[in-house]
């Protein structure tokens, strides 16, 4: 008879991932999103594109609160299921700001749920997006995903990021 084989493997993050939870002040419950987009992008500029979201939108604010919910809420489910947050990037400033556009646009378009894929194993990514719907209803959840899809848009093209040429968000 033959045995069964079984493998036990650790699922890891990218690079970009530990240098994403150190740029917002560490992982769990440390983690801030303010503070994670003033590193990339610099305090005044974040102010600025926070107060164009909130004329265009209404509101800027689930941008911040359901980033922060779903950086803690990831970096719990990764303790719960063993997944192993990489931390050798030397990621920071600038050079983190476009991995973290680059990571998250595809066709010249940035959504935040690539993002999530892009940072994390597809389970966990998925589960977060769902606790997300769960925390705060499906149009509040929404709201975040188009404010995040704008922010990072707009701020890409700050920067001349060319992942994101021709892409919706600033004017």
């Amino acid at each position: 008879m033959l045995s069964a084989l079984v493998l036990a493997v650790t699922l890891h993050t990218t690079p970009l991932t530990g240098a994403l939870y150190r740029a917002g002040g560490g992982a769990g419950d440390g983690f801030s999103t303010v503070r994670a987009l003033d590193t990339m992008f610099g305090a005044a500029e974040v102010q600025a594109e926070f107060e164009k979201l909130q004329a265009q939108y209404g509101e800027s604010t689930p941008l911040v609160d359901a980033f922060d919910f779903a950086m803690r809420d990831a970096w719990h489910r990764a303790g719960q299921d063993d997944v192993r947050i990489a931390s050798g990037s030397s990621l920071d400033g600038r050079g983190l700001a476009l991995a973290v556009i680059r990571a998250g646009s595809h066709k010249n378009r940035f959504s935040v749920e690539r993002l999530f894929g892009s940072l994390f194993p597809p389970r966990l990514a998925g589960d977060v997006l769902l606790d997300l719907d769960t925390k705060y209803g499906t149009d509040r959840a929404s709201q975040f995903r188009k404010l995040a899809d704008t922010f990072f848009a707009d701020m890409g093209s700050d920067l001349g990021d060319t992942a994101l040429k021709g892409a919706a968000g600033k004017r």
